[in-house]
């Protein structure tokens, strides 16, 4: 008869934690941000009371079914250039690996904070934002001024210029683009371009560059994976568009960083059956979710659940993080 000792052994979880920006922006609509101070409080913690592993090593250990107790792996997603600036230099000073899911498309700026600074910065002579998306006309409305550098401290940038109004805008607008295609999608920013003024003083929302993610594939601790070529909506493209994607962000990362590419995270967590067919075939050997869960030897390494991180202190982290070992292995 097995003790419950013994399955709890057998059945360790481990959890995956989702990060996506080291700064600390005067708007996050999204709560993706950390700050440098929080995260490095976050690092300590996981170095003091907990298991960090690296992505690969998690899945060697996952495949022979043995999970060290409290094993936590750090994945961030999207590819920023202060994951460069901030997060690699708190990473190596805690000695702990991360893995760094990047889009491998080209650009300087990532679709949505391109919106972000025209709908929260910019200023319209109107009132109103007007595109055009798939033969609708889209009208929002800004029932507040534009914010300014600085002037906001909630966490959804919600106090101050940056009222509701602004943001509910912001959020229609992104709904709207998150569902379009490369080129329209393109094609929508630039009319919304002619029609504000961007105000000085948006804060830095800088992809990396590609010599930046050379220099981070071989810095030793920071493992890069694949995020698509575009950060689409997946599920909702043509198999040919779906694999193009895919492939397509494996193939220019391993030829940029010299090495293979192995992991994969699909953007906004979306995936189909199709989807994970895709990614598997195309010789990944594992792919992350947002599912809010924690990985155990019986999970699909096709859809590997990830806690997603918001910025809080280190007192607040390590009792949330505990909080869910302790619920896992009861």
């Amino acid at each position: 008869m097995i003790t419950r000792g013994l399955r709890r052994t057998f059945a360790r979880r481990a959890v995956l934690l989702l990060y996506h920006r080291i700064v600390k922006p005067s708007v996050d609509p999204w709560s993706l941000s950390v700050s440098p101070q929080h995260f490095d409080e976050h690092l300590h913690v996981l170095r003091k009371h907990f298991y960090p592993l690296g992505l690969t090593e998690f899945l060697r250990l996952l495949r022979g079914r043995i999970i060290p107790r409290r094993s936590v792996v750090i994945t961030f997603d999207d590819g920023y250039a202060d994951n460069l600036a901030s997060a690699k230099p708190l990473l190596e000073a805690n000695d702990i690996p991360a893995t760094l899911f990047v889009v491998a498309g080209q650009g300087n700026t990532f679709w949505w904070d391109e919106l972000e600074r025209l709908i929260l910065y910019g200023e319209f002579d109107t009132g109103l934002v007007s595109f055009s998306a798939r033969d609708q006309l889209h009208l929002l409305e800004l029932e507040s001024p534009p914010v300014r550098a600085g002037d906001t401290d909630s966490p959804e940038g919600a106090s101050g210029n940056a009222a509701t109004g602004r943001m509910e805008a912001y959020r229609e607008a992104w709904q709207v683009l998150r569902r379009l295609g490369t080129e329209e999608r393109r094609d929508v920013l630039a009319r919304i371009a002619t029609e504000a003024t961007a105000t000085p003083g948006y804060p830095d929302a800088r992809r990396l560059n590609p010599d930046e993610i050379f220099q981070l594939q071989n810095s030793g601790l920071v493992e890069i994976g694949a995020h698509t070529m575009g950060h689409p909506f997946l599920p909702e493209l043509s198999h040919s568009e779906q694999r193009a994607e895919v492939v397509g962000s494996k193939q220019a990362l391993e030829q940029l960083t010299g090495k293979p590419v192995t992991t994969f995270s699909y953007p906004f967590g979306a995936l189909s059956e199709r989807t994970v067919e895709i990614v598997r075939n195309a010789g990944f050997s594992c792919a992350c979710t947002t599912k809010p869960s924690a990985a155990w030897r019986y999970s699909d390494q096709y859809r590997l659940p990830r806690m997603a991180i918001e910025d809080c202190d280190g007192e607040v982290f390590g009792h949330r993080l505990a909080n869910t070992f302790t619920r896992l292995e009861a």
